[in-house]
């Protein structure tokens, strides 16, 4: 689970993915209620959670500290990741306890050209270096966004500091906005060498990459991926063809998949009632989806694509992606809320459904019922049997029916 307590950034980074969402809410901070809201829903997770707190810069949160405490307690919060630009004060990072089992840094590093000023530059790295002094746990993190990245000076950062994890990705845009500084998937055939190289390098200094974000089978030509994995086997494994859920909660309590698909797709915190509720709805929407990718050309007839073990690439790259709840899920979402009395939730969410459907009159007969108005009741079951010759929706209006007249 990915916690974006804040939109303000001290980075400018060419490629971020974040800036369309950074955007539209200059200078928001998650409250410290939203954010204990969200620890509700992962204390109701029946398995042990993985948090990252990220933003825009999170160490510019002025009750980031009162947040840490609050995850280093929290049973259900396996560990934490500070996800950080770098680009802060020095004594920002003084309250982090490094006696914490939990809490672990991903500085996401850009070459020294990337940014605004030296100074910046040699921020980042001053706190890096105070951090490993200090004992924590850190990794770097490094986005590729131009074809002529130099893959030796991202390498010497981690072997200057001994860093021996590197997440690598290959920047992606968000759904439906352009930004010219990015690859388009048609390069990638070019860019596969150099990545290769790079992850050649890193295995030659003892640096373990991990990538992040999809890429297609096709990425790496024969030659390559044999390179690729005599260097470091499995280094792609979960991400070959694959998409993995972030699952991004912003300070609006809005909750999408990530930012890439924030456009296409967003629920609100209350939704759910817990992580797993969370991620199983988006993979529903989005990953069980048996829609062939159409990234490339010969998408139409590979396999992969066929077979759905590769999705062409990150779905922000889709030429026609259009992704909706389906209804069946509204109504079975909608029939749990009533089931736990949440009646506030489902009713919100029966206004916005499609009205004299035979399936949603019977949810409002049982919301009404369930509200104690059996008059309002009566009447839905009712519309019932007039809209539908379903036998199983009839039986269970006549229930209500009967119900309504013996009590």
């Amino acid at each position: 689970m990915n916690l974006i307590i804040i939109d303000s950034c001290t980075n400018s980074c060419p490629y971020c993915f974040a800036e369309k969402e950074m955007s539209k809410h200059r200078a928001n901070t998650m409250s410290i209620e939203t954010f204990e809201k969200v620890l509700r829903k992962i204390r109701a997770t029946p398995y042990p959670v993985s948090v990252n707190v990220l933003g825009g810069e999170p160490l510019l949160h002025p009750q980031l500290g009162k947040m840490i405490e609050q995850l280093e307690v929290e049973n259900n919060v396996s560990d934490y990741t500070i996800l950080s630009g770098g680009v802060v004060k020095q004594n920002s990072f003084d309250f982090f306890s490094p006696n914490s089992r939990k809490i672990s840094f991903l500085f996401n590093v850009n070459q020294k050209k990337d940014y605004r000023t030296e100074q910046s530059y040699n921020l980042v790295h001053d706190n890096i270096g105070r951090l490993i002094d200090r004992g924590f746990k850190v990794s770097l993190g490094f986005n590729i966004y131009q074809m002529d990245f130099n893959a030796q000076e991202i390498i010497e950062y981690c072997t200057t500091y001994g860093v021996s994890a590197l997440r690598l990705a290959v920047a992606k845009p968000t759904y439906g906005m352009e930004n010219p500084n990015l690859l388009m998937p048609k390069q990638y055939r070019e860019l596969s060498p150099k990545v290769a190289d790079l992850i050649e390098m890193a295995s030659a200094c003892n640096v373990k990459v991990n990538v992040d974000c999809m890429l297609p089978k096709c990425f790496f030509n024969d030659a390559d991926l044999s390179r690729v994995i005599k260097a470091q086997p499995g280094v792609l494994d979960g991400v070959f063809g694959k998409c993995g859920i972030a699952l991004d909660v912003t300070p609006q309590e809005d909750v999408f998949r990530c930012f890439a698909t924030e456009e296409m797709q967003k629920k609100k915190l209350d939704d759910f009632e817990n992580f797993e509720e969370m991620t199983d709805f988006f993979t529903d929407l989005f990953d069980n989806s048996s829609k062939r990718p159409d990234i490339f050309s010969k998408c139409k007839d590979c396999k992969y694509a066929e077979n759905q073990t590769c999705k062409g690439d990150c779905y922000a790259n889709w030429k026609d992606l259009d992704v909706k709840e389906s209804f069946s899920s509204m109504i079975e979402n909608i029939y749990n809320w009533i089931e736990k009395k949440d009646f506030e939730k489902a009713y919100s969410h029966l206004k916005e459904i499609k009205q004299n459907v035979p399936a949603v009159s019977l949810l409002w007969a049982y919301y009404w019922l369930s509200c104690g108005d059996k008059v309002r009741a009566r009447s839905y079951a009712r519309n019932v049997i007039i809209l539908t010759n379903d036998n199983e929706l009839i039986d269970n209006a006549k229930s209500i029916l009967d119900f309504v007249s013996s009590n």
